[in-house]
C-alpha cells in the first residue's frame, strides 16, 4: 500500500495545475487543494490571476470537502431544497460550481477549488486535475 504525501500531492496538484491550465489559452485561475477536512494544503495564483478569485478558490475546495460533494452538486441541493449556504452555519461555504471532491487511491480524499474564470470552465478545469491526479496516483 503506496501512502500519498502531502507532500507529494501538492507537488503533483501544482505540476497539472500548470500543466492543464497554463497551456490551454484561457485566463489564469487560482488553485486551492485541502484534506477531507477542508483544511488547505496548497494553494497558487497564476501570474495575472484576479486577486478576488483567491478566497473563492479556497471556498470552493473547503466547501466540497466539508459537504462530500462537488459545489454544483450542493449548489443544486440548496435550489432543490429552497435552503441557503447560511442555514449550515458555516460561513465558509461556497455554492460556486468549481468546487470538486478528489478521491484518492488508499487516501480518504481531498478536494479541489478553481477560480478566475466561467463557473462551468473553472469546474472543467478542475474535473481535469482530478483525473490527472488520479491517473498519476493510480500508477
Amino acid at each position: 500500500m503506496t501512502t500519498i504525501t502531502q507532500k507529494a500531492l501538492c507537488h503533483a496538484s501544482l505540476n497539472a495545475l500548470h500543466h492543464h491550465a497554463g497551456q490551454d489559452g484561457q485566463p489564469p485561475v487560482c488553485f486551492a487543494l485541502v484534506d477531507a477536512q477542508g483544511d488547505l494544503l496548497c494553494f497558487e495564483r497564476m501570474d495575472g490571476a484576479p486577486v478576488r478569485t483567491i478566497n473563492i478558490a479556497i471556498a470552493k475546495a473547503y466547501t466540497a470537502a466539508r459537504m462530500g460533494a462537488s459545489t454544483r452538486q450542493f449548489r443544486h441541493r440548496l435550489q432543490q431544497e429552497n435552503l441557503q449556504c447560511s442555514e449550515f452555519m458555516d460561513s465558509a461555504l461556497c455554492a460556486l460550481p468549481g468546487g470538486v471532491i478528489l478521491p484518492l487511491p488508499n487516501h480518504r480524499f481531498a478536494a479541489i477549488g478553481v477560480s478566475g474564470r466561467a463557473l462551468d470552465d473553472d469546474e472543467t478545469l478542475a474535473l481535469t486535475l482530478v483525473k490527472h491526479l488520479q491517473a498519476h496516483f493510480s500508477k
